[in-house]
């Protein structure tokens, strides 16, 4: 005895597989409209500081060291640690981050160095 396939079955099988197919594919193009979006709008978007230093006194890790009874070495490495400044070429560098913590680069006498918001002190826990 010759077996039949139920082509009923199977053509509505696959039209429900076609249907949840389509809308996968729906919400997988609308996540990537929505992402494109929100890239172009941080694109345009400034990043702004943290925090508001424009009243701040700066300091370099010298006075940093007298106010907290820190030495300057150790300062200079929690800085470092925190990813808030670098040396390069025997000068000291502002990161992108220190910036955002009041980190200010100047040009001394021995190369360049950073000094700080008075605020860091709190914000680092010194």
């Amino acid at each position: 005895m010759a077996k039949y396939l139920d082509t009923s079955q199977i053509t509505s099988d696959l039209m429900q597989l076609l249907k949840d197919a389509k809308e996968k594919i729906i919400l997988v193009t609308y996540s990537l409209q929505v992402n494109t979006q929100i890239q172009e709008r941080l694109k345009t978007k400034s990043v702004k500081p943290i925090f508001d230093f424009s009243d701040s006194i700066y300091n370099t890790t010298k006075d940093l060291s007298e106010k907290t009874g820190i030495t300057s070495r150790d300062i200079n490495q929690i800085l470092v640690n925190e990813g808030l400044m670098k040396k390069v070429d025997g000068n000291w560098d502002v990161t992108k981050e220190g910036k955002k913590y009041g980190g200010v680069e100047k040009d001394g006498q021995y190369g360049k160095f950073v000094v700080w918001s008075q605020e860091i002190i709190d914000l680092l826990e010194l």
